[in-house]
């Protein structure tokens, strides 16, 4: 079969949206190529790691096609391996030159949106991207008649009408939150996420099933505000959505559970002997530390960190663990008078909406008149140090 044309749409698809069959559909219809490759990266240059499998991207794309598309256009896509088999960032200049060998002679289109337009000239090579194929744009935002590098222009092709701003990252967040946006995503995407449990949806059902209704929904307004934080804090978004969701993973355990637990588990807790003794409630988060890496595989040391520090803190503390440490204590289901100051300083400074929190804690400490915990009594001198 000759191949005069090719059609390259390459992303995260983590998980695909309706932005992204849309553009596509548009695309194809303008475009009419012989063969479309879809690419699920790898590691996008600008993005974090994706959260699910390359095989469960592509499997959610071909879903998303199969649904959205015409099934003329849905037979002519091929999802390409090209950047998981590389195993590593892949940057597009790469992407065309490999397909360029595959199909010597046909015209490569590359399909983009207008936001990922605006941030052309920080990609790799993008002079030869502008020369080697006709870049093809989806407007999602406005965009310039043409780019320009080192004073030469460079004109590109717009597709008609607009597009949905629906992005990945957003649709994310919400499902880490415990929402499910159904207008944007294909019914089959959403009914494989929810089979799959992506996403956090498997950690949300445990966590339904071993939790108080108000300590789970709690945990899901902590997930968003974390989320939230990361963002202003250029912390990655689902590292911070995983520690939020298992932060009280511990909780749903009594004071007699949490010391089996402890126990039985072999729990290096920090000052363990007196916190039995003592105060129990506060091993949840070395029980829910310990939930996380046992049930749910988790091996991240900095979200095992931030579960573990989220209700004493201690001297040192990662910028996830303060965030994770904030949002527990200042999520809008908090009802106590400080709670809504320590959220919305929380976005200006971090230190001092943690310096704030961890005195509303040793305040409540001292009005029950409960034993103190030293690592609290740490953080607080530390924060008052600086």
């Amino acid at each position: 079969m000759h191949i005069g044309s090719i059609l390259i749409y390459g992303g995260n698809f983590d998980p695909p949206h309706i932005g992204h069959t849309r553009l596509l559909g548009a695309a194809i219809r303008k475009l009419n190529p012989d063969i479309v490759y879809l690419l699920p990266a790898y590691h996008s240059p600008f993005k974090g790691l994706p959260v699910t499998s390359f095989m469960e991207r592509s499997r959610m794309m071909r879903l998303a096609v199969a649904e959205k598309l015409p099934r003329r256009m849905s037979r002519m896509i091929r999802i390409h391996p090209f950047e998981m088999l590389r195993g590593r960032t892949t940057y597009t200049y790469q992407s065309i030159r490999y397909f360029r060998r595959r199909h010597p002679g046909a015209k490569i289109y590359l399909l983009i949106g207008s936001d990922c337009l605006a941030q052309f000239n920080k990609w790799r090579k993008p002079r030869e991207i502008a020369k080697s194929c006709t870049i093809v744009v989806g407007r999602r935002i406005p965009c310039p008649g043409r780019i320009s590098f080192g004073g030469e222009k460079f004109n590109f092709d717009v597709l008609p009408g607009w597009f949905p701003c629906a992005s990945s990252s957003s649709l994310r967040k919400d499902i880490f939150s415990g929402a499910m946006p159904s207008k944007l995503m294909a019914s089959s995407v959403r009914g494989y996420m929810l089979r799959k449990g992506l996403y956090g949806i498997n950690i949300q059902k445990w966590l339904k099933k071993h939790l108080p209704a108000r300590r789970f929904r709690h945990t899901l307004v902590v997930t968003g505000l974390a989320q939230e934080l990361a963002s202003r804090y250029d912390v990655d978004l689902n590292t911070a959505a995983m520690a939020a969701l298992l932060h009280d993973a511990g909780k749903g355990l009594s004071a007699e559970g949490l010391i089996k637990y402890v126990r039985g588990s072999r729990i290096c807790a920090p000052e363990c002997l007196d916190t039995i003794r003592n105060q129990p409630a506060l091993l949840h988060p070395y029980v829910g530390a310990d939930i996380a890496r046992r049930i749910f595989g988790v091996t991240n040391p900095g979200i095992l960190s931030a579960i573990r520090l989220h209700t004493l803190g201690t001297e040192k503390m990662s910028i996830l663990d303060k965030i994770i440490y904030i949002a527990d204590i200042s999520s809008e289901d908090r009802d106590f008078p400080q709670a809504g100051a320590i959220r919305r300083l929380a976005f200006k400074d971090l230190d001092g909406a943690l310096l704030i929190a961890a005195g509303e804690k040793l305040q409540y400490v001292l009005a029950g008149e409960k034993w103190m915990h030293p690592s609290g009594v740490k953080l607080w001198n530390r924060l008052n140090r600086k």
